[in-house]
């Protein structure tokens, strides 16, 4: 359109004629901020025209921004919601299934030097609850929340719990996201990694483009038999993780038996599932229970130990004072010359032989009290050990079963999809000398809600966004669309 060029717009702001020309049928898209600019630019098209308008803010700040576009668009389209998909522009929130980067550390300025706590390092799956579980800070809400607010979450437990003048230095940086998932009429349906401004096309390009029947049967068929067998071996891992997660939690518990959910007992082998989990635990028990009665056992001989040195010492002390007093009785009668020297020599050399063994009782005493405190110590130190690993067993159970979960319904869904097709519900899109016209329904999940809308080949996706790809012939599209 040219500067020049008049546009006059209705009671909506919907524009209705160019230079005196009616519009009909208008279109409408908004693309964003121009680039370099604040500008939020619009573009109309309609059968006998075609042009573009800008809305120019310059004080507006990009999480603004997003949001003017967000109610522009709602202002054009009014009451059709399929036309457009808008969010608000703004920080990435973190969702469950995110993997994020956690690096910790602190500038020591005595050494001028930076020192990386390597050991708080590490990468950090976002769980069912939305959290993630970091050593010192313990349990950190994640979901919903940006990367940094999270190093500030983090940076204010570590110097509370660690007692620290300043937070450390905390990187945050999302190292994987959560998947999309790409289903309908597509060659490969299914969960897929995303990456940063993924578009819907790019997507259905991830799972191999537009989906075409073969000449025959046979490979569709062997696809679906392929799907199922793979979503058979999905069920009968996340089994098989209900399994070893009771067990585990039985083991926490210390119980001797695990206990049989509701959802293990619809296991198609929940009874061989369930007594091979059991014998695990029996001899993972054993084992534990068996070092505890040797550390038992070793505590018990080093006190009956100590006991007798003790006896031993009190003797020795007994007769140690009854030489010294007859050293003394000898000591006055040599002086008195009343017995020889040789008497009060061979007295002393015995009161000293006497001092030299109470001395090394009272050594090897203090040697077992010290092995029996360390005995003691190892017994506790095996308990918590012990509860450590089946507690980092249990939670690695859990977010192994997340995925396969995950992994499962979208096999199902594959598995669903292909018998579609294999009743021929796809064939009838695809004609001869036909190109086919495409649907693409995003469903979102924002806060609670899950909203589904139609979007256009260039909309950008999200984390976790599940994309359903239809495909009609153009005599199908035109007769749908209003």
């Amino acid at each position: 359109m040219q500067d020049s060029e008049e546009v006059v717009c209705g009671r909506r702001g919907m524009p209705k004629a160019i230079d005196g020309r009616p519009l009909r049928g208008l279109s409408t898209y908004v693309t964003g901020p121009r680039p370099g600019t604040n500008d939020i630019e619009t573009i109309y098209r309609s059968p006998t025209a075609s042009f573009r308008m800008s809305f120019r803010s310059p004080n507006v700040g990009r999480r603004s921004l997003g949001l003017v576009i967000a109610l522009g668009l709602c202002l054009f389209v009014g009451s059709n919601p399929h036309w457009c998909f808008a969010q608000a522009a703004g920080d990435y929130q973190l969702g469950v299934n995110d993997t994020i980067a956690i690096k910790v550390g602190q500038w020591k300025s005595a050494e001028a030097a930076f020192e990386e706590w390597t050991g708080l390092n590490g990468e950090y799956r976002i769980g069912p609850t939305g959290n993630i579980s970091v050593a010192i800070a313990g349990d950190i809400p994640a979901a919903g929340r940006t990367t940094e607010e999270v190093s500030r979450e983090l940076a204010l437990r570590f110097q509370r719990h660690i007692g620290l003048d300043q937070p450390p230095a905390i990187s945050v940086a999302v190292a994987e996201y959560r998947p999309i998932y790409v289903l309908g009429d597509v060659n490969t349906p299914g969960e897929y990694r995303y990456r940063p401004r993924m578009t819907v096309i790019q997507a259905v390009g991830l799972a191999g483009g537009l989906y075409r029947p073969q000449e025959t049967m046979l490979s569709a068929e062997r696809e679906r038999l392929t799907a199922l067998r793979e979503y058979d071996t999905l069920r009968a891992q996340r089994w098989s993780l209900l399994a070893k997660k009771a067990r585990l939690e039985a083991q926490l518990a210390g119980r001797k038996e695990i206990t049989i959910t509701d959802e293990l007992k619809q296991a198609p082998q929940a009874d061989r599932l369930v007594k091979m989990e059991n014998e695990i635990l029996i001899a993972e028990l054993n084992t534990v229970n068996s070092k505890l009665a040797a550390l038992t056992d070793l505590s018990t001989l080093l006190r009956s130990k100590l006991e007798k040195l003790a006896e031993e010492i009190k003797i020795r002390r007994e007769q140690l004072n009854r030489a010294k007093e007859q050293l003394e009785g000898v000591r006055t009668l040599v002086e008195k010359g009343l017995t020889t020297k040789s008497r009060l020599t061979d007295l002393s050399q015995g009161v000293t032989s006497l001092e030299a063994t109470q001395i090394s009782l009272e050594v090897l005493n203090l040697s077992t009290a010290q092995d029996l405190n360390q005995s003691r110590r190892e017994k506790v130190d095996l308990v918590n050990t012990t509860r450590q690993e089946v507690l980092s067993k249990l939670r690695e159970t859990e977010a192994e079963l997340d995925q396969v979960e995950l992994k499962e319904k979208a096999a199902a869904a594959i598995v669903s999809q292909l018998i579609s097709l294999g009743a021929g519900l796809s064939t009838t899109l695809y004609k001869p000398n036909s190109e086919p016209k495409l649907i693409y329904m995003l469903s979102r999940r924002i806060g609670e809600e899950l909203t589904t809308l139609t979007v256009a080949a260039n909309a950008t996706m999200q984390p976790g966004d599940t994309l359903q790809v239809s495909a009609a012939a153009s005599s199908e599209v035109s007769a749908a669309t209003p």
